[in-house]
Parts: structure tokens; C-alpha cells; sequence
């Protein structure tokens, strides 16, 4: 730097005598001009030098690790499009940022979610990959993607953390109980609703309950009541699980949910309460019951 300051200086010098001879000879005489002439020329270049300061050590040594975290980010994601386990695990243990998004915004674990490895699936949660679950875009939500592709074995690995039985779960879980429920593969249903919140809904916001309230039998409504499964819950039209038992005729299972604390003045979308819907599918004793609460 001094060596450049003491070049700038000697130019300056010679330059200003140089041009001071130069502008008197084409009849610029007034010294006062000259010298405005000069500092301006100056001023420019010592604004152009301003910038040019003795770099931070520790500020490079900084972006050097950061570049590196982020090229290490990036080549994990490709790792992971390529499903090569073995650079994954390389990249990770090398301080790769399982949870950084590439410029399309998805992280390595969503990547491993479309491509249905779940080995890698498996490797990344157990290594900080966070389950992304984002009911307004379906896009990045790891349930939705693993939906979607049919990728029933990570859905059902994924759904048995946590975060899945109080945030947003996608209809496909929801729809599979009531199938389940609707085939009467009751063994099928229990091992699959005690890993997930008993409370899902699908699209139309129905649950599991609703559809048992309708069917039966009658042990699998108590032992639903017994997980969990809220009494009370509406879906899209308001009907509860007491509204269909009454609608469907099942007066059994409308005095077990009454029992467990089925509100019986509940109302519909259409303002009718479980009473009226028995009455107008006919289920005169049920409306009988109901009304003699």
C-alpha cells in the first residue's frame, strides 16, 4: 500500500505540472481555476481508492466456511437426487446443512421423499432433517410429496413422529382409516391409528369416528371414544358423529356417544341438530331419545 500511495503521489505531482504548463498554454491562466480543476481530479481518485482497505482475516476466513458449508448444501441435495447413501453420509458428516433448500426450495430430506429412497429418508431425519409439514404448500409438505408418489412406506415412517399427531396431516392418512374402517379391518385400523392423531381429517373433514358412528360396530366406536377420537369434531356440512348415528339408525352407538359427551344440540350447516336429522331419515326412536334429554 505504501508503494502505492508514494506512485500515486509522484503522478499527482508530475501530472499537475504537466497540465498547469499545458492549460496556460491554451490560455487557461486564472490559478484559481487550475486549481479547482485539480481537486476535483484528485477527489475522484482518492474516492476510488477509499474502498481498497486491508482485507478482515477473520471476515474471509468466515465466508471461506460459509462457501464451503453451502457448496457441501448443495452437492448433498444432488447426493441425494443421485441416491448415492454413501456421499450423503460423506457430505453430512462433513458439516453439510441437512436442512438448507436449493434454488427450486427443497431441502435433501424432501428430495429423498420424491425419490423414495428411505434409506436415505431414514439417515437424514436421524440427522437433523427437519419433517417439513406446510398445509399451504403442499409442494414442500414431505407427507404430501410422499402421498402423491405412492411412497407408502416413508409415509407410514413419517408419521410416527410426533409433529405428525398435532400439526397438519394430509387427507391421504385420513382417507386410508376410513377405507380401513369402511372394510371393517378393525385389527388393520388399530395398529394404524395408535402411530397418528385419532382426530385426522380428510378433504371433506371427515374422520374415522364419523364413519364408525355410521357402520358400527359398536366396540370399535367405544374404543375409538378410549384413544381419543373427540365426540364433537364437524366436517365440512357441520355433522358430527352423533348426526350420522342418528341419521343412519344406529341408536346403540347414539346413546354410547351421548354417554361420552356427544352435544346433542350440536347443529348442522343447515341448522339441524342430530334430533332432526332422525327425523327426517325416519329413525323414530332415536329422535324419541334424543328429544328426552
Amino acid at each position: 500500500m505504501k508503494f502505492i500511495s508514494t506512485f500515486i503521489g509522484v503522478f499527482l505531482f508530475t501530472s499537475f505540472c504537466s497540465m498547469n504548463g499545458a492549460l496556460q498554454a491554451v490560455g487557461v491562466r486564472n490559478s484559481g481555476d487550475i486549481h479547482i480543476f485539480f481537486v476535483l481530479i484528485i477527489t475522484i481518485i482518492i474516492m476510488m481508492f477509499r474502498g481498497n482497505k486491508e482485507p478482515n482475516k477473520e471476515s474471509n476466513q468466515e465466508d471461506t466456511v460459509n462457501n464451503k458449508q453451502k457448496y457441501n448444501s448443495d452437492m448433498l441435495v444432488t447426493a441425494v437426487m443421485n441416491g448415492n447413501f454413501d456421499s450423503v453420509k460423506y457430505l453430512v458428516e462433513s458439516g453439510a446443512n441437512v436442512n438448507s433448500k436449493n434454488s427450486e426450495g427443497f431441502t435433501a430430506l424432501m428430495t429423498a421423499v420424491m425419490n423414495g429412497n428411505f434409506e436415505i429418508v431414514q439417515y437424514l431425519v436421524e440427522n437433523g432433517g427437519t419433517i417439513q409439514i406446510n398445509p399451504n404448500d403442499k409442494r414442500t409438505d414431505v407427507f404430501e410429496i410422499a402421498k402423491s408418489l405412492n411412497h407408502n412406506d416413508i409415509l407410514e415412517y413419517l408419521s410416527g413422529f410426533e409433529i405428525a399427531k398435532h400439526a397438519y396431516v394430509d387427507d391421504y392418512t385420513a382417507n386410508q382409516l376410513i377405507q380401513t374402517a369402511v372394510r371393517r379391518e378393525f385389527k388393520t385400523l388399530k395398529e394404524t391409528i395408535s402411530n397418528i392423531n385419532p382426530n385426522i381429517k380428510n378433504d371433506e373433514g371427515e374422520t374415522v369416528l364419523m364413519t364408525v358412528a355410521k357402520y358400527g360396530p359398536e366396540d370399535i366406536v367405544d374404543y375409538l371414544i378410549n384413544i381419543g377420537c373427540d365426540v364433537n369434531i364437524k366436517n365440512n356440512v357441520g355433522y358430527t358423529a352423533l348426526m350420522y348415528a342418528s341419521k343412519y339408525g344406529n341408536i346403540d352407538i347414539v346413546r354410547l356417544l351421548v354417554n361420552n359427551g356427544a352435544d346433542v344440540n350440536a347443529e348442522n350447516n343447515s341448522g339441524f341438530t342430530a334430533s332432526k336429522v332422525a327425523e327426517l331419515t325416519r329413525n323414530f326412536d332415536i329422535q324419541q331419545y334424543l328429544q328426552s334429554l
